[in-house]
Order: structure tokens, then sequence, then C-alpha cells
């Protein structure tokens, strides 16, 4: 049986199982993912005398922490005959599995999402000055860079996973967030994800201001 148990997001590998058997009724294979329970569409690479089943899988994130298993079954017919005497023969069936260790799977920076007035906002919207934005992004590994630009001038304002929204950025304002990590493997190398969201930054006194106005009309 091939093995490997570390991989990187969008790879294809390919993890063969084969077993030797005698006679004239061979074994039957079955490659499943573990974590779905799935069956797995396998190739059939059989020939007289040994059953090889191979798959190809492409790596996901979803794939960190999961394992695929090849099972060998041999249903045996129901009346195997000695054909010395004419006696029927055992018809019991066996089945085995054979499990590949755990996967490790590397990945860049995943599902990216700002969050600001206490909730996830995709669309933007008003922000307070002395309020924070925060970045949130899955990845393996964990450790991460975060970078925030003025997507205008894409100059570098901020580094961490969040930001203060300061009195000079009053006003509309179209901020991204770079998060970045690194994959050791097969050499070590930078993936960088990023998330653009634009508000508008106002102060409470602005909006108090604004209320007062309109109810004036």
């Amino acid at each position: 049986m091939t093995t490997r148990n570390e991989a990187v997001e969008g790879e294809y590998i390919e993890f063969s199982c084969e077993r030797m058997y005698h006679g004239n009724f061979t074994s039957k294979m079955q490659w499943k993912d573990l974590s779905s329970g799935e069956d797995i569409k396998a190739k059939d690479e059989s020939s007289k005398g040994t059953v090889k089943f191979s798959i190809v899988v492409e790596i996901k994130p979803s794939h960190n922490g999961d394992s695929f298993t090849c099972q060998t079954f041999f249903d045996k017919p129901q009346y195997l005959v000695n054909h010395a005497d004419n006696i029927p023969v055992n018809n019991n069936a066996f089945n085995e599995s054979f499990t590949l260790p755990k996967q490790t799977v590397y990945y860049g920076p995943h599902a990216l999402a700002v969050k600001f007035n206490g909730q996830v906002d995709t669309k933007g919207g008003n922000i307070f000055v002395g309020e924070r934005m925060t970045v949130t992004a899955d990845s393996n590994p964990g450790k991460r860079n975060y970078t925030w630009k003025n997507t205008t001038s894409n100059e570098i304002i901020a580094t961490g996973d969040s930001i203060a929204i300061t009195e000079e950025m009053r006003g509309k304002q179209s901020l991204k967030a770079v998060v970045c990590n690194t994959i050791p493997i097969p050499s070590p190398h930078t993936v960088c994800s990023d998330f653009t969201v634009n508000v508008v930054v106002i102060t409470p006194e602005y909006e108090g201001a604004s209320m007062v106005a309109l109810s004036m009309h």
C-alpha cells in the first residue's frame, strides 16, 4: 500500500492498495474517505494473482486530519467443492482494511472575513472613530501575518489582525486586509489572500448631528 501523509492544497496524490491471492477467486477492494464515509472511485489495476486498486485524490483543506482506508474482502461462493471427493468446503468470507495515516494538509488563508460593529460584515457600512476592525481567517499552518492597505494609495496603514479607526480616516475608506502564511513543503513559500471592505468612517457627534438635522425637516 502506498502511503503519504503530508500534502499541499490543490495537489493530486495517488494512493494504491495491492494484495496477492491464490486460486480462482479474487478478492475485491473498495477505497473510502473515513471523514465522510463515502466510497472513492478507484481504478482497477489488477492482474492474475494480484488485486490492485488505485485512487487519485485532489487535496483540499477539508482533508486535513482526514484519512483514507482500503478495504479488501472476499465473498466465497456458497458452494465450493473439493474436486477429489466432491465434498463442499468452507465458505467463510473475510474482510480486512488498511488505513493510511491521518493527512496533514497545508493551505493558505481561507474564509477571510472582516468584523466590526460587533459582527462579521462583508458589505461594509458605517464605522465610528475609535472602533477597531478585525480580520479573521483559517489556514494551516495557523501562524499568519496581517497587513492593512488603503486601496486607493496602496499604502500600508497598519499591521496585525486588527486596525484602529482614527479621526484622520473620516469619510469613505476602501481598506484591504492582506493575510499571509508560510507553507513548509515542498520548500517554504508564502501564500496570501486579501479581503477588501468599503466603509464610511464617522464620529459619534456627526451621527448625532445627522439625526437632529433629519428630525428638524
